[in-house]
């Protein structure tokens, strides 16, 4: 499992992954439903987290969310791994889309290397993936990768096999670039609450 946690934050103007969400912090919010048994990979800095992991960075670092999508694919196969999901730090809900991700690659025929997630709206989010055989591969090896565009790493997926779409729901998709779309979070979790305790 790769999570890219290794973002500047500019346009939030500090550091989100730190920032708190139902007095969680963000990139917390983001792990917590993922699999005990699942080997984390965090691409980013060092920093303090509730269950084990391994950071690695991007070499140079601060290269960007493609880069830093290598580098996890890179300490992935490393270590042997024969599939692996990726989702950024930043999207609270983005467990439940790696597990809908991993679960239909799964069940797909060999033939189907890898599996995009993308928005209501059918756009591809490169950050939600997972990827298998030789598409892990085909990311491992890509070189000059600096300020890559993620959505680019794509391309790389569609020349190692068959690769398939998963819409995935609004809430997994969404994540925090600005204060603001820390608050709408804050305000959809409140009234989720509100709902529960009046059911």
């Amino acid at each position: 499992m790769v999570v890219l946690a290794g973002g500047a934050s500019v346009r939030f103007g500090s550091d989100k992954l730190e920032a708190r969400l139902d007095g969680v912090p963000l990139l917390e919010h983001a792990l917590r439903e993922l699999p005990a048994d699942w080997e984390l990979i965090i691409v980013g800095p060092r920093r303090p987290l509730p269950r084990p992991a391994r950071f690695v960075r991007e070499d140079p670092p601060n290269g960007g969310p493609g880069a830093g999508l290598v580098a996890g694919a890179r300490a992935a196969a490393a270590a042997g791994s024969t599939m692996i999901a990726t989702m950024p730090g930043d999207a609270p809900q983005g467990s439940a889309a790696v597990r809908l991700l991993v679960r239909t690659l799964a069940a797909a025929p060999d033939s189907v290397v890898a599996v995009i997630g993308t928005d209501v709206s059918g756009v591809d989010q490169p950050l939600q993936l997972a990827a298998r055989g030789p598409a892990l591969r085909r990311l491992a090896e890509r070189t000059e990768v600096h300020n890559i565009r993620a959505r680019k790493l794509l391309d790389d997926l569609a020349a190692a096999g068959e690769v398939v779409r998963l819409q995935l729901p609004a809430l997994l998709t969404a994540d925090v670039d600005r204060p603001a779309d820390l608050a709408a979070l804050q305000d959809q979790a409140q009234a989720d609450q509100l709902r529960k305790a009046r059911s």
